[in-house]
């Protein structure tokens, strides 16, 4: 009977048996994400144990079966047991499940597509008759300490990310930390990663390391109670630059006249100036720290098409960012009379871009005073308000508009605009 485990995968090289529990890294190529900023960092001050590999790091898949012999002098029954793959810093061995006699089992191995054989256990020594299971299974265990690094596909381009994963015995745990390794003295912390059933991985985003064909990524692995801290280098990785793509945010889309558009600048890594553009004009430069910048652009009314154009350095071809749409636009407030008697009604509309929402308070206005006399919804960029002027009172005041903002607009208000109730000379009023 034969026993199956996991699934099949391309063997590794292998260094010389060892009977200690070990590590692996294992540097895997696939696609993008993750937006760490690097910062500068010593290195942990432990060994370095391991190798390079190419590829990917392998799994276990394995399979054992019990063989019976008839003839003699052969006549009896053993274990055979192979693998097709194991995983790094892993042996396995064959063994029979039924204990009649001991068990028949191979000795413990970690050579992939190679027939491991158990000692032959005589047939006469089982009791005539007997019924018993012919079965078997895998046995693994871990060996070490080491680490081989397997630096995986390289990516198509230098828009693709580059994930590193450390395998290790999966009963170890701890965290693994991933560096660019610049110089023998010179690392940059990447990121790190929690240990997981024995495996810890991470995306390095692109633009992470500056482009070159013999950049090296280093990973140190914590330790735990079982398994010592260690370290390991992956030697020459092929990294490619990336296209820049800044991402452009502002908190206000919509701003009034004399109030700078506010643009923040996110492109992880970037260091030094961008320029802002609309068309083909600069409008602004830039300077980004740390993968990120602000500016503050003065720009006149109507409407501004933005983006941010990254020249390319030795971390980044040339590209640039989404258009940002800012719109510098003055409310306004128009009253159907600005003239009027008791009994008549005041109405007054406030207009603002049509992409406005939310309410529009009015303000009326007398000397040294001013004082909120009702409010509308915005609908279409328009919001109209009706009041009584008899709840007013008589003489001469001002009304203004005030929108609180939201949905990208900035709070604006009108200046007050003037109108009359009754006399002209004197404003008398119940509104306080």
């Amino acid at each position: 009977m034969t026993a199956d485990t996991d699934v099949d995968v391309t063997p590794p090289p292998r260094p010389r048996r060892r009977r200690r529990a070990g590590l692996v890294l294992a540097a895997v190529v696939t696609g993008l994400v993750g937006l760490a900023v690097p910062a500068e960092a010593g290195i942990p001050e432990i060994p370095e144990r391991g190798s390079t590999a190419p590829g990917h790091p392998p799994v276990s898949s394995c399979t054992s079966e019990f063989v019976e012999e008839c003839r003699y002098p052969t006549e009896g029954y053993r274990v055979r047991a192979a693998c097709s793959s194991l995983a790094p810093w892993t042996e396995a061995r064959g063994i029979s499940t039924f204990p009649i006699d001991g068990h028949a089992a191979t000795e413990w191995f970690w050579r992939a597509n190679t027939d491991q054989w158990s000692e032959w256990k005589p047939q006469m020594r089982l009791p005539v008759g007997s019924l018993h299971p012919r079965d078997t299974k895998v046995e693994y265990r871990p060996t070490g300490p080491g680490l081989t690094l397997y630096k995986g596909d390289t990516p198509a381009s230098g828009d693709e990310a580059r994930t590193v994963t450390v395998a290790m015995p999966s009963d170890a745990s701890g965290t693994a930390e991933f560096y660019w390794e610049r110089s023998w003295a010179d690392h940059v912390k990447l990121g790190e990663a929690p240990v997981v059933d024995g495996r810890a991985s991470f995306r390095i985003p692109p633009g992470a390391i500056v482009a070159g064909s013999n950049q090296a990524v280093l990973a140190a692995y914590s330790g735990d109670a079982q398994y010592p801290a260690m370290r390991t280098s992956s030697g020459g990785i092929s990294v490619q630059k990336p296209t820049a793509r800044p991402v452009v945010t502002t908190p206000f889309t919509h701003v009034t006249p004399g109030t700078d558009a506010e643009l923040t600048v996110t492109l992880p890594y970037a260091e030094g100036p961008v320029d802002v553009m609309e068309g083909d004009r600069v409008v602004g430069t830039v300077e980004m720290h740390g993968g990120r910048g602000w500016l503050a652009v003065p720009l006149s009314e109507g409407e501004h098409e933005l983006r941010v154009v990254h020249r390319g350095d030795a971390r980044y071809l040339p590209g640039e960012s989404a258009t940002t749409t800012v719109t510098v636009f003055a409310p306004s407030i128009e009253l159907e009379s600005t003239t009027l008697q008791p009994g008549e009604e005041l109405r007054a509309t406030a207009t603002l871009p049509s992409a406005a929402s939310g309410r529009v308070q009015f303000l009326m206005t007398w000397p040294g005073n001013m004082a909120g006399i009702g409010s509308a919804d915005v609908v279409d960029g328009k919001a109209t308000f009706t009041i009584p002027v008899d709840r007013i009172g008589t003489g001469t005041f001002g009304l203004a508009a005030d929108h609180r903002g939201g949905n990208g607009f900035m709070p604006s208000r009108t200046e007050p605009t003037t109108f009359t109730i009754g006399a002209a000379d004197t404003a008398t009023t119940s509104m306080g």
